[in-house]
């Protein structure tokens, strides 16, 4: 005051800064896609978020905050949609500037297709209509025709369809509609026809036996002309070759040609070689049994009559070595049938047989004890299985008696020259029909 110098003050002005948004790119979905949510990101960080939509028909709300929340995307109407989103961020007090982007909803279109055959027989004006798109709107469409893919970039000429025009007869398929990336799909199958033309069906392909007869019947329209290939008369049974073959009819009506083909299979009959009987004694090994056929894949099942020789009722394949049973006194015989199958067609049985003869056995003869210059007692052997033949040796002919001989042994006069006991050993072997 005046020239005196008061003491000085201090104070600060904080500035802080406006936060600044990242920018966001505008989005583009089909209806009924899954928008994922979207958050926001700001400069510095650590901001608050305010949104606003402009078009909540898109499917969005009209407001919030914090990050965008997913959501299906939606549109009712056949155009695209645009809604604006207006985000604003907020750091503490400072308010910075907002930003916007665009959501797109592109709108799925749904299709239908119908069709107008051919006037003429073997013309082509035929149409195919598709409707259900956008007035004044290109789309890509494509179709199929046996491989042929369709017109692309059609318009819909203003009135919300198509119509492809000059299209012959034939069967249309996967008719598709794209626009802005959002597909519609058709899979309506349109067959065009000829006004004239018969529609001939060769029926269902077959699959036969060898030596089956197979009659191919063409279902026509009434008063076509009907011709098969390789000699088929329509109607009439025959008997085709082994192999498949590929029958074709034609029908004909009025110069209208059509066409349509049956496959058939004839399956090879199988085969198999008749195995050899087999004959043996029983507790002997059979010899295995190898079933062999002129048709590969062959499966051969077989049934025995007789299991009491060992062998199982039934079985498939080769039959293996096995030990063979006869318990009993006479011949048992066992006839085995095996069955060739392949493919669904069984062939000709064939049969044969196992014969096991019984083991023959011998009553063992009471021993004999004599003077010399007397009868002996005549030795008839006996045994269980009739038929036996006894073969005999003697190790001691001094006592009047052969060293060897079959059947029974007759009374004769015992012989003993000497001073001493003479004992003769005779053994005695049954056999028959090869079994000893």
């Amino acid at each position: 005051l005046g020239t005196c110098v008061g003491p000085a003050i201090t104070f600060t002005i904080t500035v802080n800064p406006n936060p600044v948004i990242t920018a966001e790119p505008n989005l583009t979905f089909c209806a009924g896609a899954a928008v994922p949510a979207n958050g926001f990101v700001s400069t510095p960080a650590g901001a608050t978020f305010a949104w606003t939509n402009s078009n909540t028909a898109i499917g969005l709300g009209a407001s919030g905050t914090g990050g965008l929340p997913a959501f299906t995307a939606t549109n009712a109407t056949a155009a695209a949609i645009t809604s604006t989103i207006t985000v604003t961020p907020t750091l503490g007090t400072c308010v910075g500037p907002a930003i916007t982007f665009t959501i797109t909803v592109n709108p799925n279109v749904v299709i239908a297709v119908s069709h107008t055959d051919p006037t003429v027989c073997g013309g082509s004006d035929g149409t195919i209509t598709i409707t259900g798109l956008a007035a004044s709107t290109t789309y890509n469409i494509t179709y199929d025709n046996g491989g042929l893919v369709g017109p692309t970039a059609m318009m819909s000429n203003g009135v919300g369809a198509i119509t492809i025009t000059g299209l012959s007869a034939g069967s249309y398929t996967s008719f598709t509609a794209e626009l802005n990336g959002c597909v519609s799909t058709d899979n309506s199958v349109l067959t065009l026809v000829d006004p004239s033309a018969p529609v001939v069906g060769a029926g269902a392909d077959q699959t036969v036996c060898e030596g089956t007869s197979v009659t191919l019947t063409a279902t026509n329209p009434s008063g076509s002309t009907i011709t098969w290939n390789n000699g088929v008369t329509d109607g009439v049974a025959f008997v085709p070759v082994v192999g498949t073959l590929t029958y074709t009819v034609t029908a004909n009506l009025a110069g209208c040609i059509s066409t349509d083909q049956v496959d058939v299979t004839v399956n090879p009959m199988p085969t198999v070689v008749d195995p050899v009987d087999q004959v043996l004694c029983a507790n002997t090994n059979t010899a295995a049994v190898n079933f062999t056929g002129a048709v590969p894949g062959t499966t051969y099942n077989w049934t025995n009559t007789t299991t009491s020789i060992g062998l199982a009722a039934s079985g498939s394949g080769n039959i293996a070595a096995f030990s063979a049973v006869n318990a009993g006194t006479t011949p048992v015989v066992a006839t085995i049938t095996v069955t060739p199958t392949v493919n669904g067609c069984t062939g000709t049985s064939q049969t044969f047989t196992i014969t096991v003869n019984p083991i023959p056995t011998v009553v063992d003869p009471a021993d004999q004890v004599l003077c010399a210059n007397t009868n002996t007692t005549a030795v008839n052997f006996t045994g269980a299985v009739a038929g036996t033949t006894y073969n005999w040796t003697n190790n001691t002919p001094s006592i009047g008696l052969a060293a060897s001989g079959s059947g029974n042994i007759a009374a004769f006069s015992a012989v003993n020259a000497g001073t001493t006991p003479v004992v003769a050993t005779i053994t005695v072997t049954p056999t028959v029909n090869g079994c000893t």
